[in-house]
């Protein structure tokens, strides 16, 4: 696991993702609970994200979309449980997918903590995403966070880069 943000694996009960930007903690939490930024890093691939629905409160839905339209559905979706700006996140989280058929399923809900802490140099994130069942989703979910954290560490670094 040396070159990824993951601290733990898919056979351990949690998975844990960990990361430092050099940015200060208000961008990192903006590219948290911004739609339109959301969907410039959440996702296996920057840019994989078609839509990001938030609802910023405590008992506030979120709803990410991958599919394109025409395609089946496959999206992820939860409840905003804690919000403490701009430290933490909390909120439920299940993946809903769509067969060709049309049918839907949905997994058991998980919960995800995101924590962000400043620093000197920028700010420091964990991911604490518990409560899922599966070793298969375990292993999705390891992927997930790993490629989404270094997708966000490009898109901070692209907009530090950018020109005011």
């Amino acid at each position: 696991m040396s070159d990824t943000h993951l601290k733990t694996t898919p056979q351990d009960s949690e998975i844990i993702a960990k990361n430092a930007f050099p940015v200060p903690i208000d961008r990192v939490w903006r590219a948290w609970t911004d739609p339109e930024r959301l969907m410039k890093w959440f996702g296996q691939k920057a840019g994989s994200l078609q839509k990001a629905d938030v609802d910023l409160r405590a008992g506030g839905d979120w709803r990410f979309m991958f599919n394109s339209p025409g395609e089946p559905l496959m999206a992820l979706e939860g409840v905003y449980e804690e919000i403490e700006a701009p430290s933490r996140l909390v909120f439920s989280w299940r993946h809903v997918s769509e067969d060709a058929a049309g049918a839907q399923t949905a997994t058991p809900y998980s919960k995800v903590a995101v924590t962000l802490k400043g620093t000197e140099s920028g700010t420091h994130v964990q991911i604490r995403h518990s409560y899922i069942q599966t070793l298969e989703g375990r292993t999705g979910v390891s992927t997930g966070w790993d490629a989404s954290l270094s997708s966000l560490g490009a898109m901070l670094e692209a907009e530090a880069l950018a020109p005011a």
